[in-house]
């Protein structure tokens, strides 16, 4: 796996619990390469599908995770329309929450 200088995971005060990834997308980094479920913030944003190659893709992004923070703000008490504003800065520095195993599936 090779991360682009500066896009690669870290962990800093937005992110201290070990299943939680900070990541910093730059300038170079135009397209983020994740969409998520419906019923963007208000409430949680969940990661629906990566881009193959993406910037999200070689950050570690993973289908299911839940974006917490972009720039230090909380996702889930923002509005829509800050939130596709604050994506489309850069740098921007968001923190995921890594996907929870799923329960059923240990089941199946």
């Amino acid at each position: 796996l090779t991360l682009i200088r500066g896009s690669g995971p870290s962990r800093n005060a937005m992110a201290p619990n070990p299943n939680h990834r900070s990541l910093t997308a730059n300038a170079k980094d135009v397209v983020l390469g994740f969409k998520v479920h419906a019923g963007q913030p208000p409430g949680r944003v969940l990661v629906k599908s990566l881009d193959p190659g993406s910037w999200a893709t070689r950050s570690g992004v993973q289908v299911n995770s839940e974006l917490l923070f972009v720039n230090g703000k909380e996702v889930k008490r923002m509005t829509e329309k800050d939130f596709k504003a604050c994506l489309k800065k850069r740098p921007v520095k968001l923190v995921f929450a890594d996907p929870c195993p799923d329960p059923d599936a240990e089941n199946a």
